[in-house]
């Protein structure tokens, strides 16, 4: 079982160590822990002092989806999305449905909190 986990783990750290190359809308804030990832959905044309709004209602929004449960963090000043991994049940396409939740949920909120767009 702990093998399970901890290459889902390595799954989503691989996932944000690719994430500009994959997924240019997030970025990765701290290096990879134990069972933790940190990153922002931080598109390209979004003022920087909006991220962290953006990003808390980004996290609500997870949370009423209900595919995930994700906690917010403060690193080096910045709002960032926290993802623990600890069920060791947690399969690829868990990470996959959680990725593609987070992006349209992000583009979903850039949509509704910014002006003219």
């Amino acid at each position: 079982m702990a093998r399970k986990r901890l290459a889902a783990i390595k799954e989503l750290s691989d996932l944000g160590s690719g994430f500009r190359v994959a997924a240019p809308d997030l970025e990765r804030m701290a290096p990879v822990g134990c069972d933790v990832v940190c990153l922002r959905y931080a598109p390209s044309g979004v003022q920087a002092e909006r991220l962290d709004e953006i990003n808390h209602e980004l996290v609500l929004r997870v949370h009423e989806s209900g595919v995930a449960i994700v906690s917010e963090t403060v690193l080096d000043g910045a709002l960032a999305v926290r993802v623990a991994i600890s069920n060791h049940r947690t399969r690829d396409a868990d990470l996959e449905l959680f990725l593609d939740t987070l992006l349209d949920l992000g583009h979903q909120v850039v949509s509704d909190l910014e002006p003219g767009d």
